[in-house]
């Protein structure tokens, strides 16, 4: 109040100084602006305080969320010295005598001890390869039959890989097989044509099911869908594991995320005859596709003879006379048409993408002497969408080794061991194959067989790494380093905390404190924490606290190591180590030490984030106060510029005035003459 009635008088000393200056002539009217500058200076007084007030509560909070960061900090590192599973306490480390034959690593579920490991054979990779091949030969349109499993006979698992007729290289046909078969269980690629939107309008409903005689249905959309953009929001919340969306194409793609498609017999598909499913007025693919008729076939299925795909206005294809499997029927289609083939409920179906719902352009199927299971099938029009053409990988991988004899195909097996041994057939070429065996070993003893050369579950919680044949010597402890490595840690965030705390009593160069020294939640805070580190724990092993185990307490609140006192637990008495901190009934030290902290942390009730959000609010509630401040002042400068705007009009007339004034009273007759005149007459 003072500051402001001295500028308030100092303000209008300035401006009655000014007139009487105008008064007195010395000046002509008085300084509008500067006058009213001062006197708004004063006016806003109160606006530079709330000001003021808001720079110390940015401080105030800078200073809260860099402590509360530092909390944040030393949650972390207590819950490292707490968590029983993935802790730094709970970690264990290994050594090898001969890492060049094993080496080990070692998760938390694993047991200190030693171990002797004999390595007698090592994993090796099947290959199988090609006889030599001409210069300027190829493998155009051969079929390579590859069985995976020690037993041909009765293999794990097989490919059959059909050259295209385009491939005309060796390299072409080792690019071909590293690319991957074009088969997808789990995906319907559904043409809706080009032109088709989120909002073309759809009617009836569709069927989303697995492939066979006997489908199951996985789910069928609402009849109430009146456009393609209702039909994916339903679908994708459907519930079922079912992802749709709308490509650039105007293809809508159906996915499987629970990847229940895995064969033939199970493959996504969708019925789109049985609820009458049409986009726009017809259904879009009514007539560019064509299904064999029959129900039961699979990619087993044998076949003979040729088939020929002729559309109006498109590519006429024909198919090998090599394929002799369902499988490889679709695989030749696919491959090296530009249509797309697929088994849906046991009919083959064949599309054509380029075309849409036009009767005009019908895709035709001919039958060269062509059978499927001793049958010739019948082709009509068929509503079911086909299966995507997404690449599954081959079970090998190839390369073509080239040598002053010739070219040979080279297929190396993805598995490893026994399983993964090759059993290769071609009618084009013979193969020599080489096979993989598993690794061989003893675990103290005890015979082990792996088909890789990454073991586990030879030693609980423990994964070996095989290099070499011969004897190692394995350990298995607790990584002393790792912990002492988290209790520094954790001493080096507590300080960090208690240092900013203190920081905030200690007086600057200048006398002063630090923006929270009147904050009454910090003394609270610092109370708790110092609290904290000194609780003892009991029933927990040798260690009822900190300093117990050399962690110690300095007069300034601060924490200290005491290296040789710690290192003596770390090495001789780990487990009380770690039961001091990760007990949990009783409760240990470092458990009570983090329900401590995720109170302190509390992004809500946390003393600290209180603070915050009250000196939030209260900012806030001072930003709008000198909002309205300003409007305020803003209508009063416009007052007083007015207001003295006139009354500088007037000073500047006043010495016009005068002078008229003067001038007049000098017109008037002179009194004394007057009287002298009368006497002499």
């Amino acid at each position: 109040m003072g500051a402001f009635s001295s500028g308030y008088s100092a303000a209008l000393g300035d401006i009655l100084s000014q007139v009487n200056d105008a008064f007195s002539g010395k000046s002509s009217g008085i300084n509008v602006s500067s006058v009213v500058s001062e006197l708004m200076q004063v006016q806003e007084q109160p606006m530079t305080q709330m000001q003021n007030e808001q720079t110390t509560i940015n401080s105030q909070i800078s200073a809260l969320t860099s402590i509360n960061t530092e909390l944040s900090s030393l949650q972390t590192s207590i819950q490292q010295l707490e968590d029983p599973i993935n802790g730094a306490l709970s970690q264990m480390t290994t050594g090898s005598s001969d890492s060049s034959i094993v080496s080990a690593a070692a998760d938390s579920s694993a047991s200190a001890g030693a171990h002797t490991i004999t390595v007698s054979k090592l994993a090796t990779i099947s290959s199988s390869y090609s006889g030599y091949l001409a210069s300027g030969s190829s493998l155009a349109g051969a079929t390579i039959n590859v069985a995976y499993g020690p037993d041909p006979n009765h293999p794990l698992s097989t490919d059959t890989i059909n050259i295209p007729t385009t491939d005309t290289t060796l390299q072409q046909a080792e690019s071909y097989i590293n690319s991957g078969s074009s088969f997808n269980y789990k995906q319907i690629d559904a043409n809706l044509g080009a032109t088709a939107s989120l909002g073309t309008a759809v009617s009836g409903t569709l069927t989303i099911e697995t492939a066979g005689t006997a489908p199951t249905v996985i789910y069928t959309t609402k009849g109430s869908d009146a456009t393609v953009g209702d039909v994916i929001n339903d679908i994708n919340n459907s519930g079922q594991g079912l992802t749709a969306a709308l490509d650039s194409n105007g293809h809508l793609m159906i996915t499987d995320t629970k990847n229940r498609g895995t064969s033939a017999a199970t493959a996504l598909e969708a019925d789109t005859t049985t609820g009458n499913f049409n986009v726009g007025t017809a259904n879009q693919f009514q007539y560019n596709q064509e299904s064999s008729g029959t129900s039961t076939a699979t990619l087993a299925s044998t076949i003979s003879g040729t088939i020929t795909i002729k559309p109006q206005g498109g590519k006429t294809f024909t198919s090998s006379a090599g394929d002799t499997t369902m499988a490889a029927l679709i695989q030749d289609i696919n491959t090296n048409s530009g249509y797309k083939a697929s088994l849906d409920g046991g009919a083959l179906i064949i599309t054509d993408p380029n075309l849409g719902s036009s009767s005009a352009k019908p895709l035709a199927i001919t039958n060269n002497s062509f059978q499927i299971d001793s049958a010739a099938p019948t082709w009509a029009a068929a509503n079911t969408q086909p299966l995507s053409n997404v690449t599954i990988p081959y079970g090998v991988t190839a390369n073509v080794v080239t040598d002053s004899t010739g070219s040979r195909l080279v297929l190396t097996s993805k598995t490893s061991g026994a399983d993964g041994n090759l059993t290769v057939t071609s009618s084009a070429t013979g193969f020599t194959t080489a096979a993989g065996v598993d690794a061989q070993l003893t675990v103290d003893g005890v015979p082990v067989d792996s088909a890789t050369n990454t073991v586990t579950g030879a030693i609980q919680g423990v994964t070996l790494s095989l290099g070499n044949t011969g004897t190692t010597q394995i350990s298995v402890e607790p990584d002393t380093n790792g912990a002492a490595t988290a209790l520094q840690n954790f001493v080096t965030a507590y300080n960090a905390v208690i240092g900013s705390i203190n920081s905030q009593y200690t007086l600057d160069a200048n006398g002063n404190e630090g923006v929270l020294a009147g904050d009454s939640m910090l003394q609270t805070l610092q109370s708790q924490l110092l609290s904290m580190i000194s609780t003892a724990v009991s029933g927990v092993g040798q260690y009822t606290n900190l300093q117990s185990m050399g962690i110690e307490m300095q007069n300034d609140g601060t924490l200290q190591i005491n290296s040789s006192v710690l290192s003596t637990a770390l090495s001789s008495d780990y487990s009380d180590v770690q039961s001091f901190f990760q007990s949990t009934s009783p409760q240990g030290w470092g458990q009570l030490a983090n329900t401590e902290m995720m109170q302190l942390t509390d992004p809500t009730q946390g003393p600290v984030a209180a603070d915050i959000n009250g000196l939030t609010q209260t900012n806030d509630d001072l930003s709008n106060q000198i909002s309205e401040f300003q409007a305020n002042m803003t209508s009063m400068q416009q007052q007083l510029t007015t207001q003295y705007d006139n009354l500088d009009s007037l000073l500047i007339q006043y010495p016009l005035q005068m002078q008229e004034a003067a001038a007049q009273l000098a017109s008037l007759p002179d009194a004394t003459t007057s009287s002298n005149s009368s006497s002499l007459g």
